[in-house]
């Protein structure tokens, strides 16, 4: 025979086991907001990365820093993952425009090894970047997941074009991204950032004479007098 539950036990046990959930569910609640983070600018960050990805320009290998290049400068812009994954790189520049580097038309398969480095452009490569106005801060972001994501929402390839364009604000951008990312566990997804400045170079216009330039755009190399080599990133 069962010895009888004192009334204000079972009271006690109820409340004990209603803290409990109730602590659960808000520490579920919390683990579930710090999942994403959208930082001041506008930037999706994963707030407990489990490993990493690194973006970096050719005038700072360290990727702290921000270096300069000026309008029509060529850059190349490299990644490295430190666990196998799929990668995207979004170029932010000062306008608002957001432009899909990788992957493009010419370099479409995005899945890196561990430690793998893969620079845009790679040696060889029949494309180039150079640097665009206006000036400002450009930015570079970078998307490791160990799942392919489908960024057809983010950006999408016009006809012509070897990178895919984005029609988002920047914050609508960071919004898309959040949800695209949202159902990854915690430990399957990562971004990183980099800056670097875009300036003029000012010279005397006495002596500038327009000039023959070679642009090697989709495989077709067009001469055009111009003033200086301002070819878009991804254009």
């Amino acid at each position: 025979m069962k010895a009888p539950v004192n009334a204000s036990v079972k009271t006690a046990l109820k409340v004990l086991v209603s803290f409990v959930a109730l602590v659960s569910f808000f520490a579920f609640a919390q683990d579930t907001q710090r999942s994403i983070v959208i930082n001041p600018q506008s930037i999706v960050v994963n707030p407990l990365p489990q490993y990493g990805v690194d973006v970096w320009v050719d005038r700072d290998p360290s990727g702290s820093s921000t270096p300069t290049y000026y309008i029509g400068d060529p850059i190349q812009i490299n990644v490295r993952v430190s666990e196998n994954s799929y990668v995207y790189l979004f170029n932010v520049r000062s306008s608002g425009e957001i432009v899909q580097i990788f992957p493009n038309r010419f370099d479409g398969s995005n899945y890196l090894y561990a430690n793998q480095t893969k620079s845009f452009p790679g040696a060889g490569a029949r494309y180039r970047f150079s640097v665009d106005g206006p000036t400002g801060i450009d930015k570079v972001i970078a998307v490791a997941s160990k799942r392919q994501l489908n960024t057809s929402e983010l950006a999408s390839f016009k006809n012509g074009s070897y990178c895919a364009d984005s029609q988002m604000s920047q914050q609508s951008f960071a919004q898309t991204l959040s949800i695209i990312v949202e159902p990854l566990p915690q430990n399957e997804w990562v971004t990183d950032t980099i800056n670097f400045q875009v300036a003029r170079r000012y010279a005397s216009m006495d002596n500038l004479q327009p000039v023959q330039a070679q642009v090697t755009t989709n495989f077709q190399v067009q001469v055009t007098p111009i003033w200086g080599m301002r070819i878009r990133i991804g254009n």
